[in-house]
């Protein structure tokens, strides 16, 4: 693997582990309902490094649109880095003309890129980033360092527009830009479902129709189809259900349903795509199998079994004399999508400016783009991370396929302007929530900001700092696990390779570990206590097991 090298990589390659850790502060008056939604405005290096206690290892899809660096974002890499010379290069506003801008690019994604993998789940975590030509193969390099190159499934080509406007301006020195990237990596071995997108025409072979038999009916006989261990009775109901089956040209329908033209037609096809079917020929050992059960049965459409454990619905009149008979039945509705694979051209990134009701004109993703990652990738109670939020398409996809599915995915979307945090991302989701309705599952959220630092400058607690707060910040930055704060017991935080962690805090009183506080301890356990004082010697602290360290000074940084 190519290993990447640029200016300022030395500076920032671990400038993820500097980054003052700030409280989240919930602003209640731009919160909507009680969910687990989460909305943050503020710096998303800062946010992530915040959500490490909560989340690490929690989130199940990350989907991220990043600047493109093309030179006219006029955006400003503004992190605190420790180096001046560094700090001050960093300062400039990128511009086209910056023959340093890629490395800037890179000491800005990078440390953004290495809390991301921290947060995603290392069992079936997936994230996706949407690039083009400007950063795609310094994002490819990075990327493979990171999350490792054999984590590394697609890059995935979205095509944008047609080749028509403003971009055949300059054809003549280069050629039209007609689509943008999507990378897509793994943290481990992960089974993702395949996109599949409707075909652009209907399949003229499908011209028979169902009779004599329901939609559930037919959902029977393809379970027991698809079954793999199916038994003699499967057979049996399912050819039973067949016996009733009748067939009828299209035409048929047509006429019942008293339309004539073309676009009328298609419409009908497509609503009755469950009974409408073709009928194929199939391999000789599945015609030999066919020929011995027509013996024995008295219907036209009955169910055949292979060696192999295969299953075929078969039309029993056809001619036995021929050589290559059409015997077996496909429904259309198995065959009216296909796998969209690496090269998505029917999603495009254009005419978006107020698509979820809020005018965003640089750089707004599709609806359709994010709902196809997170079908492919999520699913349940999955939590789906966008650090680079913008107008919100993310939430508002989450919000839609719950809607769709009913299932409860969450969201954490992160954006740094206040501005477009509270009158673009937080607005298209209020937009989304009031149009779906109160009664859908998870449509409110949190929206939070950045607040002080847990440790200020001297080292000292932030005065706002709850004891679930610290607890949790404690109990990462030994462990580098989540708390869950429900199970706390009293001081107890809980236990970690066989040793216990508590929290001596309290605003209002005296945090000292002292000789009182040793009659509530399992004297059997190891312990790490944190407190204020400690009023016991160490030869005590011996006996019971007990590393003391002191609130704040002993309270260390990750």
């Amino acid at each position: 693997m190519a290993i990447l090298k640029w200016y300022g990589k030395d500076t920032i390659i671990n400038h993820h582990k500097k980054i003052p850790f700030k409280l989240l502060k919930e602003n209640k008056s731009r919160s909507i309902g009680n969910t687990e939604n989460l909305i943050i405005e503020g710096d998303n290096l800062e946010a992530l490094k915040s959500l490490l206690p909560h989340y690490q290892n929690k989130i199940k899809c990350i989907y991220i649109d990043p600047p493109y660096n093309t030179g006219n974002e006029k955006w400003v890499y503004n992190d605190n880095v420790s180096s001046p010379q560094i700090q001050k290069w960093l300062g400039d506003v990128v511009g086209e003309d910056d023959l340093s801008r890629h490395d800037k690019w890179l000491c800005m994604m990078y440390p953004r890129l290495k809390l991301l993998e921290q947060l995603l789940n290392d069992d079936n975590g997936l994230i996706f980033i949407s690039i083009d030509d400007n950063e795609y193969d310094s994002l490819k390099k990075i990327m493979d360092e990171i999350f490792g190159e054999e984590n590394f499934v697609n890059t995935i080509s979205v095509k944008m527009s047609e080749p028509t406007g403003v971009k055949m301006t300059h054809v003549a020195q280069r050629l039209p830009k007609l689509k943008e990237y999507v990378l897509f990596y793994k943290k481990s071995f992960v089974k993702i479902e395949p996109p599949m997108i409707p075909k652009e025409e209907w399949d003229d072979e499908y011209n028979r129709v169902m009779y004599g038999i329901s939609r559930e009916e037919i959902e029977k006989i393809k379970t027991i189809l698809n079954k793999e261990d199916a038994t003699t009775t499967d057979i049996l109901l399912a050819d039973k259900i067949c016996s009733k089956i009748r067939l009828e040209s299209l035409d048929v329908l047509f006429e019942e349903e008293k339309v004539a033209s073309i676009v009328d037609k298609t419409k009908i096809k497509y609503k009755n795509a469950w009974r409408i079917i073709q009928i194929v020929s199939t391999p000789g050992g599945a015609r030999r199998i066919a020929d011995e059960k027509i013996k024995t049965t008295k219907s036209n459409f009955f169910i055949i079994e292979t060696a192999q454990k295969k299953k075929y619905l078969i039309k029993g009149d056809y001619n036995q004399k021929s050589k290559l008979p059409r015997i077996k039945i496909l429904f259309a509705d198995d065959y009216l999508t296909v796998n969209a694979g690496d090269f998505w051209q029917d999603i495009k990134t254009t005419g978006l400016d107020n698509e979820g009701g809020v005018d965003f004109k640089n750089g707004k993703k599709p609806l359709k783009l994010i709902k196809r990652i997170l079908q492919m990738a999520t699913t349940k109670n999955d939590i789906i991370l966008d650090s680079f939020a913008g107008s919100g398409t993310t939430g508002e996809a989450v919000l839609e396929l719950n809607k769709e599915d009913g299932q409860n995915r969450k969201f954490i979307l992160i954006e740094l302007e206040p501005n477009i945090c509270k009158t673009k991302t937080s607005k298209r989701i209020e937009n989304a929530i009031a149009a779906q309705g109160e009664n859908i599952t998870g449509t409110g959220f949190q929206y939070a900001v950045l607040d002080k630092e847990l440790l200020n400058a001297d080292g000292k607690i932030n005065p706002d700092c709850t004891f679930n707060e610290l607890a949790s910040y404690i109990y990462f930055s030994e462990t580098k696990r989540i708390l869950d704060v429900k199970k706390i017991n009293k001081t107890l935080l809980d236990t970690c390779n066989d040793t216990e962690y508590h929290l001596i805090f309290n605003k209002s009183g005296k945090n000292n570990l002292d000789r009182k506080f040793l009659t509530a301890l399992d004297q059997s356990k190891d312990k790490i206590i944190y407190a204020d004082k400690c009023t016991l010697d160490d030869s005590t602290l011996e006996k019971h097991k007990i590393i003391f360290k002191q609130i704040p000074y002993e309270v260390k940084e990750f």
